[in-house]
């Protein structure tokens, strides 16, 4: 009502879920309607009011709820059955009232609820059966079960459990599409709930021609790879289906990709980095891995190259891989070959001046003119102490023309000098593997220390 405009006439209506419970006129505004006893069941109850409007007003709608408690003194008895095992939606839950013996079978509403879920329903000679088709929260719920009461009882109450499967996700992340010559690996993650122990049990995939073993969950996922040529080119689906445990429930899930022409045969190639003194014998080899994709197989053949050195360097590595080379692919596994680095370590040399032939002659010479000389008799010493003299001086000469000699082969006989071996620096080994018209390459770090 506004001050200053007409006081509203007309009349107010009360019903619940569209039946006329009772009406009444306006006096000054207002109006008191009476619902007659019995028109509303038990509990509590929505109620409308609508205005009728007037003249001046129009009309308009409101509520209110009305609480009706049972008029009946008897206490009944409320109990409830339900699954004894795990379960997973839907189920049942029958509730049951009843007095004693003698006494009027109970009518009214029923309600079953958890914290987050509820049903209500009226009784039929005392009972009334749910139907649970959303799961609550896996593991054990309890259902709070409420009699409303009626002319005859009380209100009763009771409780039952149902233990519940927790809803398991699963995830399976496919690529949008797939050379048909590929195969496919992926890992599917099962997920729980917060508060559940982590999901256990099996994982099964199946696709196409092929279909996995049942693979155990560890820390509730399972890795998996479609062999390359089982799914067919087009649209194909994958299914992962999971099993359960004794908390979660069975699962399955189809996940679609694309599966394209087969891509054409090819191999890649990798391999170690390797450090090294010059000249060391042993650290100084690579593993090189072949690896075949898209159904390669034959014999790679692998070379190697010195590409990258450092400015000037001398003794470059010279490389080798034996009898490892070539690398047959006959499957989906890798081989090797074993590349041998051969550097040069460094080197010094020495040379020891030989002896003088000249002194000796030189010696020899003149320890023979001495006796010549002097190994004569007195009588004789005289005609041939010239000769004597001359021999002398002929050795001598021969002796310091020796020395000269020797002297000069001295000069010949400098110390070279040393060898530094193969410089040390960074290089880089080019590794090129060739099997007909396919090839690929890869590189190794070397480091000369």
């Amino acid at each position: 009502m506004v001050t200053g405009v007409p006081v509203p006439t007309g009349s107010i209506t009360l019903s619940y879920f569209g039946t006329t419970l009772a009406s009444a006129n306006l006096v000054n505004g207002s109006a008191t309607v009476t619902i007659p006893a019995g028109a509303l069941p038990i509990g509590t109850d929505q109620v409308e009011a609508d205005y009728s409007g007037d003249s001046y007003y129009g009309a308009g709608a409101g509520g209110t709820t009305v609480t009706v408690t049972p008029a009946g003194t008897i206490k009944p008895t409320v109990t409830a059955t339900a699954p004894t095992t795990t379960v997973n939606a839907p189920f049942s839950i029958t509730v049951n009232v009843s007095g004693p013996n003698g006494d009027p079978v109970p009518t009214g509403v029923v309600q079953i609820a958890t914290a987050s879920f509820s049903l209500a329903g009226n009784l039929t000679n005392g009972s009334k059966t749910f139907l649970v088709q959303d799961d609550p929260i896996g593991g054990v719920n309890t259902f709070a079960v409420t009699y409303i009461g009626d002319n005859n009882y009380t209100a009763g109450t009771g409780t039952v459990n149902v233990d519940l499967f927790a809803r398991s996700t699963l995830t399976v992340p496919l690529p949008l599409s797939i050379a048909v010559n590929q195969p496919l690996s992926f890992t599917v993650t099962v997920g729980g709930y917060t508060g559940v122990a982590a999901p256990t049990g099996t994982v099964t995939v199946s696709g196409g021609t092929y279909t996995s073993p049942a693979t155990q969950l560890t820390a509730g996922s399972a890795s998996f790879t479609v062999p390359a040529n089982s799914l067919a080119i087009g649209y194909e689906t994958v299914l992962a289906s999971y099993s359960g445990d004794p908390n979660y429930n069975p699962n399955s899930i189809g996940e679609e990709l694309t599966v394209t022409a087969a891509l054409p045969p090819g191999l890649t190639l990798t391999s170690a980095a390797v450090a090294l003194a010059p000249g060391a014998a042993t650290g100084n080899t690579s593993t090189i891995t072949v690896t075949p994709s898209n159904g390669f197989t034959g014999s790679v053949a692998l070379t190697a190259t010195v590409t990258t050195s450092p400015s000037g360097a001398q003794d470059l590595p010279t490389l080798s891989f034996g009898s490892t080379s070539p690398v047959s692919i006959t499957g989906t596994t890798a081989g090797t070959a074993t590349l041998t680095i051969t550097t040069t370590a460094p080197s010094t040399a020495s040379l020891t001046r030989p002896a003088l032939p000249g002194i000796r002659l030189y010696q020899g010479g003149a320890a023979l003119a001495c006796l010549l000389l002097f190994g004569i008799p007195a009588r004789r010493r005289r005609w041939r102490t010239l000769l004597g003299m001359l021999l002398f001086i002929a050795f001598a000469i021969g002796g310091i023309i020796s020395c000269g000699g020797g002297g000069g082969g001295g000069g010949g006989g400098t110390t070279p000098p040393p060898n530094p071996g193969t410089t040390p620096g960074a290089y880089v080994i080019t590794i090129t593997g060739t099997q007909g018209a396919i090839t690929a390459t890869t590189t190794v770090n070397l480091t000369v220390q």
